[in-house]
């Protein structure tokens, strides 16, 4: 019987695919970051630096094209001002991530 984490892997591995179809670039770095996750929970910590790494590239991406229309588009008090921010965080989560892993595997 799989784990919770096999199942979980599962599911998310079914997000990525979906994602992919529907070329929704944030939905595929969600899925790729809850895979990392889930593959670091049962210690495939190369797998998991695949994820992660893909997870910030794809941020990286999505950071480039819409954190500048937002700044465009909003001002600093609005309510959507903090999704740029979550989008950094994100980013700066993934880094940290990979180096904990980076160290782990080497």
């Amino acid at each position: 019987m799989p784990s919770d984490y096999e199942k979980a892997i599962e599911y998310h591995m079914k997000h990525l695919r979906i994602a992919q179809e529907l070329d929704d670039r944030v939905g595929e770095g969600r899925a790729c970051w809850s895979l990392g996750n889930a593959h670091t929970a049962l210690g495939r910590n190369e797998e998991a630096i695949q994820y992660a790494s893909k997870h910030l590239e794809i941020s990286k991406e999505v950071r480039r094209w819409i954190v500048p229309q937002i700044f465009k588009l909003l001002p600093k008090r609005h309510v959507f001002f903090d999704l740029v921010i979550r989008f950094i965080t994100i980013e700066q989560e993934a880094c940290f991530l990979l180096y904990v892993l980076g160290q782990i595997v080497s």
